[in-house]
């Protein structure tokens, strides 16, 4: 039996619609680290000195997630819709403060493996915010302290606010607030990594010393 016209006529609205609604749907989110590519020369180069253990950066529950969580008002935050990190920022903060650090302090390695061999101490760092808007102006707000080998405190604890602006020419997007946010990681990394290599090279020295 031939269906009637008015069927025709439903089964292709229905069809147009479903290819249209196949044709709107957003495309995956890109995905995202802090750190950046390693560079194989600079990898083969790993120092051997003496080691400076990072433990996992701390950051607010809030943001702790695979979402990129963008500042849109005082009070409110969003998941960016077109990104997302390829970690929990915890550990894209930790990573990529690590690289920050070890290309600083090219006499120290810079170990986030708790399992690893001793280390001369152990830099502890808490995240108090990591505001970021969608034009890429960011605020990264953080305090650390230092442990020596044995688990007494060593000098050196500080803390500080650390802003990062898109560059010249950036008209925001997904990449402006990436690269903003691994700026003001570098920003953090400029601030501690001082403090850090004196306290490595006062426990060593004082190592030798026994």
């Amino acid at each position: 039996m031939t269906p009637k016209p008015s069927r025709r006529k439903a089964a292709a609205l229905i069809g147009l619609l479903l290819a249209i609604a196949g044709c709107a749907a957003p495309p995956p989110r890109r995905i995202y680290e802090l750190g950046r590519a390693a560079d194989p020369k600079a990898t083969a180069a790993v120092a051997a000195g003496p080691v400076l253990r990072l433990a996992p950066v701390l950051v607010p529950d809030y943001l702790d997630s695979n979402d990129i969580v963008l500042r849109v008002g005082e009070h409110q935050l969003q998941p960016a819709a077109t990104a997302r990190w390829g970690e929990r920022l915890s550990w894209g903060v930790t990573h990529a403060l690590a690289s920050d650090l070890a290309a600083r302090m090219p006499a120290v390695r810079v170990s986030v493996d708790p399992s690893g061999e001793e280390s001369a101490a152990r830099l502890l760092v808490s995240v108090e915010t990591f505001d970021v808007w969608a034009d890429g102006h960011c605020v990264l707000k953080a305090n650390w302290s230092i442990l020596g080998m044995h688990g007494d405190v060593l000098p050196g604890a500080g803390g500080g606010t650390f802003v990062a602006t898109p560059g010249a020419g950036n008209d925001g997007g997904d990449t402006a607030v990436v690269d903003a946010m691994a700026a003001a990681v570098e920003k953090l990394a400029d601030g501690l990594a001082p403090a850090a290599a004196a306290a490595v090279s006062g426990t060593t020295a004082a190592a030798q010393v026994r």
